[in-house]
């Protein structure tokens, strides 16, 4: 089974409560190949292996995804990433090895907008004229963990590999350097 066929099983159960009934029983992975395999779909002990490892990797490397497990349309100009607080090393880091590579990058534009020199006028000299309605921790976390990899529909697959190979092989050489540490 390729990686598109998986990915569509999961797109396929997930947009059809009916597939997820018929998988819900399942406790293990024989299970859940037999089940797939009597819905039509052809799964096998390997895929959902590798399917497992990849994700234990992408956990290893200190990344964060969205929810949706990357099944989603990213933006026409960024694709956000963001580097998890345990990682071994910092989205600066991420971010100065992403520029020696000419890998475009950005910082999130406006993160915790309350840290923006103009709000924080604003909060000395008038107060009331800004209402906080919590203590924006989650605003700090996204400001200072993630970043934008520049896409346009003008990258071919070739420099998408490239890219998705350098960020592997930092995360990996960091992951190593903390460790020897």
């Amino acid at each position: 089974m390729s990686w598109s066929e998986l990915e569509r099983v999961v797109d396929d159960v997930e947009g059809d409560s009916a597939l997820q009934r018929a998988l819900k029983h399942c406790r293990s992975r024989k299970e859940l190949i037999r089940a797939a395999l009597r819905l039509g779909y052809r799964i096998t002990q390997i895929d959902l292996l590798r399917a497992w490892q990849e994700e234990q990797r992408d956990q290893e490397l200190g990344f964060s995804w969205d929810a949706t497990g990357c099944r989603t349309d990213c933006s026409w100009f960024g694709f956000k990433i963001a580097v998890k607080p345990r990682a071994a090393f910092s989205r600066t880091e991420l971010a100065q090895e992403l520029d020696r590579n000419l890998i475009g990058n950005r910082m999130l534009f406006g993160g915790n907008l309350l840290r923006q020199p103009a709000f924080v006028q604003l909060r000395q000299d008038n107060p009331e004229a800004l209402r906080v309605v919590s203590d924006m921790v989650g605003s700090d976390e996204i400001m200072n963990s993630t970043l934008f990899l520049g896409t346009y529909p003008g990258l071919t697959q070739d420099m998408l590999d490239a890219e998705i190979m350098k960020i592997t092989k930092f995360a990996d050489s960091t992951d190593t350097d903390s460790a020897t540490n």
